[in-house]
Formats: structure tokens, sequence, C-alpha cells
């Protein structure tokens, strides 16, 4: 009797650290998945607009018209790649607390192109620097840092998700942990008192 009762707290041990892996592997793929994507594409969308926002600049001060139009080129390039990282990101998924944020950052981004296409191009274009200055200062500037502010908003959500993630990974661990040595310490007191 007492092999027979060792033997079913063994596979009960057996169980629940198979359920407890099977939750920690869950956990971390989840981790992966829902943390370092989003934030390598979050990263990535904020330094195509960096790279957009710069090459305008230089748009705007090469002084040749091969240079003018090669950082126009680049600009357009950076702003077809914050696109595609937009649209990756968001085909990842949205939580409810990222759909604000995220509505934010494409309207910033499809205000700013009006802008760059409307205004900020066709001054650098014709080598007027005090126009591309004031349609920058007036008109870019908000649109920049609405942008800014929502790659801000969605690193910050992704951050508290990760940590979030981090916290349920190691509580599952432990409960896991707790419940196999309690089907130890349950089982060999029955297999001692049987035995």
């Amino acid at each position: 009797m007492a092999l027979s009762v060792t033997v079913i707290a063994g596979l009960i041990v057996a169980g629940i650290g198979l359920r407890g892996m099977s939750q920690a592997d869950h956990n971390a793929e989840a981790i992966y998945e829902e943390n370092p994507k989003p934030t390598a594409v979050l990263a990535s969308a904020q330094g195509s607009f960096d790279d957009e926002l710069f090459n305008l600049a230089i748009m705007n001060v090469t002084g040749t018209a091969a240079g003018t139009e090669q950082a126009r080129q680049e600009a357009l390039a950076a702003a077809d790649l914050i696109a595609t990282g937009l649209k990756g990101y968001v085909d990842l998924g949205l939580a409810p607390e990222q759909e604000e944020p995220v509505a934010r950052l494409q309207d910033g981004l499809a205000a700013f192109a009006k802008v760059r296409d409307g205004q900020l191009i066709p001054a650098a274009a014709a080598g007027n620097t005090a126009a591309f200055a004031r349609a920058y200062t007036n008109n870019a500037v908000p649109l920049v840092d609405q942008v800014n502010d929502a790659l801000d908003a969605l690193s910050a959500f992704e951050q508290a998700s990760a940590a979030r993630a981090a916290h349920d990974t190691h509580a599952g661990y432990v409960s896991s942990r707790l419940l196999m040595l309690s089907a130890v310490a349950v089982g060999t007191g029955l297999a001692a008192l049987l035995g």
C-alpha cells in the first residue's frame, strides 16, 4: 500500500511539474511575442521617424538639386518604413489601452505627411529656407510632438506589459513549486503512515 501511495504521489508531482513547465513555457512565449517584438517594432518606427526628420532638414540645407532630391527620397523611404512598422505593430494585436495612442500616432503621421508634402518639401526644393523654417516651426513641430508622445505612450505600455508578464511567470513558477513540494510531503507522509 505504501508503494501505491508513493507511486500516486509521484504521478501527482509529475503532473503538477508538467503543468507548471507548460505554464512557464506559455508565459515565456507570451513575454517574447507580446513584449520584445512590439518594442523592437516601436524602436524601429521611432528611428525611421527620426531619419525622416533628419533627411527633411538635410534637404533644406543641401544646396544642390541632386542633394535635395536624394534627401527627399530618403525622407520618403523613411516614411514608408514607419508605415510598414506601424502596420506590423497593429498586426501583432492591440490591447484596449493601445488603441488610443495608436490612433494618435496614425493621425499625427497622416497630418505630418500633409505638412511634409505640401509645405516642407516644396519649400526645401525651392531653396526657401525661411518658408521651410516657418512651416516646420508652426505646423510640423506640434505633429512631431504628437507622434513622439504616442510612441512614448506605446513604449511605456510595452514596458508595463513586460513587467506584468514577468511577474505572472514568476508567480506561476512559485505556485507550481509549492504544489509539487506539498504533494511530495503529503505522499511521503502517507507512505510513512501506511508503512
